[in-house]
């Protein structure tokens, strides 16, 4: 009986000891996944913090375009402004045919 008893104290001892060695590997690991998490968190609310505050501001204003400011070295040579060189760039449109 005695010897029954220290067997199960001793498989009881190499169960804690396993938990143990779980718990300090899985600690750091959730300590971790914490703080990203937390960091992702804060990041997304500023991100819409920022978001908001540009939807509230007023649109910036426009800048005068000039006859061949902005068009392609193509575009200005008088080539089909149906072609690719009249493609916007930049947000800018062609200013012959305004598209």
């Amino acid at each position: 009986m005695l010897r029954a008893a220290s067997d199960l104290a001793m498989y009881g001892m190499f169960a804690f000891v396993a938990y143990l060695l779980f718990v300090l590997v899985r600690w750091p690991l959730e300590r971790s996944a914490r703080a990203r998490r937390e960091a992702a968190e804060a990041a997304a609310q500023q991100r819409a913090k920022h978001l908001k505050s540009r939807t509230n501001r007023s649109p910036a204003p426009t800048q005068a375009v000039t006859a061949t400011t902005h068009l392609p070295a193509v575009a200005r040579s008088g080539l089909n402004h149906a072609s690719n060189a009249c493609l916007r760039s930049e947000n800018r449109a062609c200013v012959n045919c305004w598209a």
